[in-house]
């Protein structure tokens, strides 16, 4: 298993593929590439068709995708709102590599995981993970995850949507020598294969835990009996002047995943957007269904919450990978991320390159981001969902050699 990242922000189109691949390919160090994924800012949007023509042919790669992105991401660096273009070759040795593209009135028409088992000719039994790029205009993506979590249960998703646009239309998706400008893209991945996946929601707890008592659709009537406003402004009255003043920004409600841990913490939860409140009733809204008898906690986010957040679950991760160096890496970024949050140029890439590399690393900044929290697959704001690589049997191949 192998992986070759290149970039290039060279302002024309023709010499900025050039570069990338000629630095994506040399990384490669010989080895031919099975999937080709390009993240490519709109800068170059009138050079799209001469880069689907030109790709194949210049990776030898059987599989290209990838989509329009207004930033995008290339080993320890992310480069934010500038011409840029992100090639990541990937060989991937005994896997099953299955590209689709669908759109949103195929996805209508889907009813049951059954569905997606013929869509994507498989079964229940398969262990298959999927890399998914969507339009955030057009597409269902709530949706089609809920059924790619019955279809494949416990397996993870990872992705993102298409950023760059302000208009249905003016996103572009690629998928071999096509390009789509809705639907989704992705990539059914199986066999000798394991991805680590990391999702880094960046919010603390605070406060305590609180089981919701009266609730109707993405409203929150009651927690432990008491008007949910009530509840919150109590809560706010207890914590830090710093807290306080975080929340009066945004407040996030964190859904408790297993109702069965008593200690929570940080990964523990689905955050999700507090956005509104009923001052005559005392509700709260969110941004998500607001389930009866469901445990949940609010959350705060900021700079340095979000930094620790990444660092500890990236130490966490680095102790899964036992004596198999990781092949390589994507890392989907919220627009929001980056200088935005941070105030400093390559956050993210600098801290998991610290942590968990040196690895090669591709990706984009989204407009979401897909990845797995708990045993389901999400759509996320505001997060860092990272997919690392390796290949499934490798001790038993060590042994066999030795």
């Amino acid at each position: 298993m192998k992986f070759g990242v290149g970039i290039s922000t060279k302002s024309s189109t023709g010499e900025a593929l050039e570069e990338a691949m000629q630095t994506a390919v040399a990384a490669m160090e010989g080895q031919s590439a099975d999937i080709a994924l390009i993240f490519i800012s709109p800068y170059y949007q009138v050079g799209f068709d001469q880069i689907k023509l030109n790709l194949a042919e210049m990776t030898g790669a059987a599989t290209i995708i990838g989509c329009s992105a207004q930033s995008v991401i290339a080993n320890e660096h992310e480069y934010e709102e500038n011409p840029g273009i992100s090639i990541t070759l990937m060989s991937l040795p005994d896997v099953e590599i299955r590209p689709f593209y669908i759109k949103q009135e195929q996805l209508e028409e889907f009813a049951h995981p059954d569905d997606i088992h013929q869509f994507l000719d498989s079964t229940l039994d398969d262990e298959a993970s999927v890399l998914l790029f969507a339009d955030p205009f057009t597409f269902d993506c709530i949706t089609f995850l809920d059924l790619l979590n019955a279809a494949f249960p416990n397996r993870p998703v990872l992705g993102g949507m298409a950023s760059g646009a302000t208009a249905p239309g003016d996103i572009s998706l690629f998928l071999n020598r096509d390009i789509f400008h809705e639907g989704a893209v992705g990539l059914k991945l199986k066999g000798n294969l394991l991805i680590h996946s990391l999702v880094s929601q960046g919010c603390r707890p605070i406060g305590e835990s609180l089981v919701i008592t009266d609730a109707e659709e993405n409203i929150i009537r009651t927690l432990a009996g008491k008007p949910a406003l009530s509840v919150l402004v109590g809560t706010l009255e207890k914590v830090s002047q710093r807290d306080k003043d975080l929340a009066r920004q945004s407040i996030f409600v964190g859904r408790v995943l297993n109702e069965y841990v008593h200690q929570l913490k940080r990964g523990d939860f689905l955050i999700r957007n507090l956005i509104g409140v009923d001052r005559q009733s005392g509700a709260l809204y969110m941004n998500d269904a607001a389930i009866l008898g469901e445990t949940i906690q609010f959350h705060v986010r900021d700079a340095e919450s979000a930094k620790e957040d990444l660092r500890l679950m990236a130490k966490e991760l680095k102790t899964k990978f036992e004596e198999q160096p990781i092949a390589g890496g994507l890392l989907f970024c919220c627009n929001g991320r980056g200088q935005r949050l941070f105030r400093q140029p390559d956050h993210d890439t600098s801290t998991i390159q610290q942590y968990l590399g040196p690895v090669p690393l591709g990706g984009f900044f989204c407009a979401g981001e897909i990845g797995p929290v708990g045993n389901k697959n999400y759509i996320h704001g505001l997060t860092a969902s990272l997919a690392l690589f390796q290949p499934r049997n490798f001790k038993k191949a060590s042994s066999k050699k030795q």
